[in-house]
């Protein structure tokens, strides 16, 4: 039985979020400092859309999906750049643990669209 691309990228990317609460808590770090929440929610939305919208144009235009995958993943950073980087520089500086709980959950699901679209095409 093949588990869903959506349902497996909710697993691994909820596993992730749990794993790097968990050590926020260990450490005592406070996670309003740090934009957990909003990071991990606004990449796992957008992510999950991204996932969705590649795999519905891979049924029907499959020879653009590469550039489709380019065009979003380069919105998707954008979006993030023109939402996240006020946050992080209301304070005058960017942390490495602001940096490290946004860029954590960024290429986790970078990481996760890629692998998920790699291997449907390698069905094709």
């Amino acid at each position: 039985m093949q588990i869903r691309p959506l349902f497996a990228f909710s697993l691994v990317f909820s596993g992730m979020a749990v794993f790097h609460a968990l050590s926020f808590f260990f450490f005592g770090v406070s996670f309003q400092d740090t934009f957990f929440f909003p990071a991990y929610v606004g990449n796992y939305a957008i992510g999950c859309l991204l996932l969705w919208g590649l795999l519905r144009a891979l049924k029907h235009n499959s020879h653009l999906v590469g550039w489709l995958y380019l065009l979003a993943s380069s919105a998707k950073f954008g979006l993030f750049f023109l939402l996240f980087w006020p946050l992080l520089k209301a304070d005058g500086e960017i942390t490495w643990l602001e940096k490290t709980t946004f860029l954590i959950p960024y290429f986790v699901a970078l990481i996760l669209e890629t692998y998920f679209l790699v291997q449907k095409l390698n069905k094709l």
